[in-house]
């Protein structure tokens, strides 16, 4: 019996790859009418989020204690707990973003492609939340790279767009290759490219120099996917893409470097290096990038430096190894961003009536009381969490990054 449920709980997670592909391949160059199309988004978009949700409750009922469980396809994909939710939140946006996209697009002369790379980010991101080999890992994140292009290039007569998407394209090629270069790290030292392989090795004691810098190579790759400062120009510049286009960055692309070190959590145990990195460069975005976006009088360039202070925080909390933190900032700032940015233009015209109407006031607070506001928070969760698994000096770090976002 368990084994049916594991091979169903397989079969509902990839079926949105499947469904996603199906969706960008007929849709990339299709002349179609464009309402045919968007009617076959819709549908099969809400198909494929209601075998996520399904694969989701497969999961949390295929065992006492859920875990990764293999696939029919030996090591090369599997699934986990995290990795089901956050293909739950991944295709719930996903639809949003297309119901919005197919009003907000309306009259655009390229929403074929438009539809196309949507779909093919979705594919992509589902294959990579299943991903248990470096192989299959590299190949996704490199996947979803490649279909943000069109989108974040769809005005092409933009050239502060293409510019911002020629930035994210170089970033991403840096990132590829050290991703690269930490799989070969650990797979010389596995003999294997799985990750099952990698956590049986870890788990059996077996540290050494190779798979510490590996876990460095991997933390420097999410930095630069996760545009931490000071790598983080590309993602304050690709402002002049679609809304939608931005909710779907801000909301699940970048998110992915959060679930990528919560997943490899054993081979930054290993690696205190990887580590420092994480919580050197995660503390200087959150406090400098929550102090930036205090001055940006756009809406759409003040999310963006939002952006980057939650991805700094989420990388901090993972360099802490505090990863439940990190995978519930992951599920909360996702739909928090998304709201965020859909809801942008009208929070514009709000803003404006206020204004005009003298009813604009200064709801955050002074940094004076936000400070101490963020220490008594992170104080309480230390009481809860435990004195014991939680030290003092973690409390003065979150505290300090958390300021600046009460402060807003």
């Amino acid at each position: 019996m368990l084994h049916h449920l594991n091979e169903l709980n397989f079969m509902l997670a990839l079926a949105p790859v499947v469904l996603m592909a199906m969706v960008a391949a007929s849709s990339w160059r299709s002349q179609a009418p464009v309402d045919r199309l968007w009617k076959r988004f819709n549908a099969l978009t809400f198909a494929a989020l209601v075998c996520a949700l399904l694969g989701l409750a497969t999961q949390l009922s295929v065992s006492e204690a859920p875990g990764v469980i293999q696939s029919g396809l030996g090591d090369w994909l599997a699934v986990n707990t995290f990795g089901a939710w956050v293909s739950l939140l991944v295709q719930l946006l996903g639809t949003a973003i297309g119901v919005y996209s197919s009003n907000h697009l309306k009259g655009e002369a390229r929403q074929p492609v438009y539809i196309g790379a949507l779909t093919a980010v979705l594919a992509a991101v589902h294959l990579l939340l299943l991903a248990n080999h470096w192989v299959v890992l590299i190949a996704a994140w490199a996947a979803i790279g490649g279909a943000m292009h069109p989108l974040l290039c769809f005005y092409g007569d933009r050239p502060f767009a293409l510019l911002a998407a020629h930035k994210k394209r170089v970033t991403d090629r840096v990132a590829d290759l050290l991703l690269i270069v930490a799989a070969a790290l650990a797979w010389s030292e596995t003999g294997s490219g799985s990750f099952s392989v990698l956590w049986a090795h870890i788990a059996e004691g077996h540290a050494s120099e190779a798979l510490a810098w590996s876990g460095v190579c991997l933390a420097l790759a999410v930095i630069a996917r996760t545009a931490l400062m000071p790598v983080h120009g590309w993602l304050a510049q690709v402002m002049e893409a679609p809304t939608p286009v931005s909710a779907l960055l801000h909301a699940g692309v970048v998110n992915l470097g959060g679930y990528v070190l919560v997943l490899f959590a054993p081979l930054l145990g290993v690696s205190l290096a990887a580590r420092w990195l994480l919580v050197v460069f995660g503390l200087v975005s959150a406090m400098v990038a929550g102090m930036v976006l205090l001055t940006r009088v756009s809406q759409k360039v003040h999310l963006a430096w939002s952006t980057i202070a939650q991805m700094g925080f989420m990388l901090l909390e993972c360099g802490l190894g505090l990863y439940l933190f990190a995978a519930l900032h992951l599920l909360g700032h996702s739909l928090y961003k998304a709201h965020n940015f859909l809801n942008a233009s009208s929070t514009v015209g709000e803003c404006e009536r206020k204004l005009l109407t003298g009813e604009a006031r200064n709801s955050g607070l002074s940094m004076i009381v936000a400070v101490p506001v963020a220490l008594g928070i992170v104080f309480l969760l230390r009481a809860a969490v435990g004195h014991e698994t939680w030290p003092w000096w973690w409390s003065a770090v979150l505290a300090l990054a958390w300021a600046p976002i009460l402060w807003v």
